[in-house]
């Protein structure tokens, strides 16, 4: 890949082209769903359908980092500050991403609200219960509630609060037809 150099500060980090001209390619292993720059525009992050999530240092030489996730596909990122993005997707709650010392990383689930375990069952009671919840799979709507605040996938990843680059509060919207205002973690 050809080094990008700043050459004028006027233009940022890629040089004046022509338009329609490709200053970058990457690679992704799945569809993108979702691409992002950062708040001064030095670093790209993009997520993919096969549960990934990739940022680009562009300023720093353009090499990628690619996290593979063990949660179900992210459909929207946002970056928080330089070092620091939110995404959400199919597992119904943000993730928190962090750039520390130049290496991202999963940090956590935002807002997971835990829930009570229910008391286990043993032997042929747990068994059987096992098998009635497998033949009533996708037959019949939930009725009971998930932990997470969406119930349904996350389609949406917004600033709503911004002030020098860094976004103090976000919001979320789903599929659940849910729009919800989250503090940014620290």
């Amino acid at each position: 890949m050809k080094e990008l150099k700043e050459t004028n500060p006027t233009e940022g980090i890629f040089p004046a082209k022509n338009f329609g001209e490709i200053l970058a390619e990457y690679v992704s292993s799945g569809w993108v769903h979702s691409v992002t720059w950062s708040p001064n525009g030095s670093k790209i992050a993009f997520v993919g359908h096969d549960s990934t999530i990739t940022f680009i240092d562009v300023a720093g030489g353009g090499t990628p980092q690619t996290l593979r996730l063990t949660q179900l596909p992210l459909a929207d990122v946002i970056f928080t500050s330089e070092n620091g993005a939110v995404a959400g997707g199919h597992d119904y709650a943000p993730l928190h991403f962090v750039n520390s010392g130049g290496n991202w990383s999963f940090s956590s689930i935002i807002a997971a609200e835990k829930k009570a375990e229910a008391p286990k069952a043993s032997g042929a009671k747990a068994a059987m219960s096992k098998f009635q919840n497998l033949d009533t799979t996708g037959k019949s709507a939930r009725t009971e509630a998930l932990t997470t605040i969406h119930q349904n996938s996350i389609s949406w990843v917004r600033p709503y609060e911004e002030k020098n680059g860094n976004v103090s509060q976000f919001s979320t919207s789903g599929l659940d037809g849910k729009l919800v205002l989250w503090n940014s973690p620290a």
